[in-house]
């Protein structure tokens, strides 16, 4: 319950400074120790599911086409004479589970097309497109999904980041048909997790889904996380968020006073603000944060952990 009500204060903080980042959330109502409900989310699906193969991989070109089969290590990759100027569709995994035949061939006709043409191996957007097509949109998917997409990831990253959330595996990173990015399972707050925690998780299937490093979602994407940032850290907004945090403290939450002193659990959520940055040295800051989830690699071994723990 700490959680959430966490993200709709920083909602309403976000929206009284005109940021609308489109947060989809959801409420939990404890009952008793260790009992309550948690608000069910019709349509969300995890990134797990989402981005788990499901057969071989293909390639196309105007000329010709034909199957790449699988092996152990992946797919075997197409060697440089075998590719011509007129590839249009080169997968680099298997089958989404939501991807459609029409999306597949519309790439095929648009590739060389600026803003249009699509990669293989993009479940995001696969998944989008299964719901709302577009053929006149960029990646053909409405604008209106794609913007929700976008500023849901930088509005959660942002929070997530603030409140310390840990274990942060793909199960817990949901994706909704109308583009709304979420977290779920908030066991874990404060800087705590089970495994290794890192301040924040964004995947490269998630930068994929926007189109990229190089587009301008992901520009767009830079600069809101940024401006919630910097939101987020102005004083009075701190000091809200920092006394829900403290008001809990003899509530025996065990992130704040049963697994770590109650006055590191305060001073870990001061110190994520970073109050002694000015407004574009912390707006650098979270960059060098995103950049880093990006690139970590120690997040494929958390996935792996936690994939492996699920069969026991």
């Amino acid at each position: 319950m700490l959680a959430t009500q966490f993200v709709d204060v920083c909602d309403r903080i976000l929206k009284a400074s005109g940021l609308d980042l489109k947060l989809k959330k959801y409420m939990c109502v404890p009952v008793g120790e260790k009992k309550g409900f948690i608000e069910w989310v019709p349509g969300a699906f995890s990134l797990s599911e989402l981005c788990k193969p499901m057969g071989s991989a293909v390639y196309e070109s105007s000329s010709r086409s034909k199957t790449v089969a699988s092996n152990g290590n992946g797919n075997v990759p197409l060697s440089p004479e075998n590719e011509t100027e007129d590839s249009a569709f080169i997968r680099s995994g298997g089958w989404c589970q939501f991807e459609s035949l029409r999306s597949l061939r519309h790439n095929i006709r648009t590739a060389k097309k600026h803003g249009i043409g699509m990669s293989g191996n993009n479940p995001v957007q696969d998944f989008f497109r299964s719901s709302h097509y577009d053929e006149k949109a960029p990646y053909l998917i409405k604008k209106e999904v794609m913007d929700n997409f976008v500023k849901s990831c930088a509005g959660y990253s942002v929070i997530t980041y603030l409140l310390g959330v840990g274990d942060r595996h793909t199960d817990n990173l949901l994706l909704h048909p109308n583009g709304y990015f979420l977290h779920c399972d908030y066991s874990f707050i404060l800087g705590q997790d089970p495994k290794t925690y890192l301040p924040m998780r964004i995947t490269q299937h998630m930068i994929n889904g926007m189109g990229g490093k190089d587009s301008d979602n992901f520009a767009m994407f830079l600069s809101l996380s940024g401006a919630a940032f910097v939101a987020l850290r102005r004083h009075p907004s701190v000091r809200i968020l920092m006394s829900m945090v403290r008001s809990m403290v003899d509530a025996e939450i065990p992130d704040i006073a049963i697994s770590q002193d109650s006055n590191m659990a305060l001073k870990g959520i001061y110190d994520r603000f970073r109050l002694d940055l000015n407004d574009d040295e912390a707006v650098n800051f979270l960059e060098e944060n995103i950049e880093r989830s990006i690139s970590s690699k120690i997040w494929i071994a958390v996935d792996a952990i936690h994939s492996l723990g699920k069969k026991f």
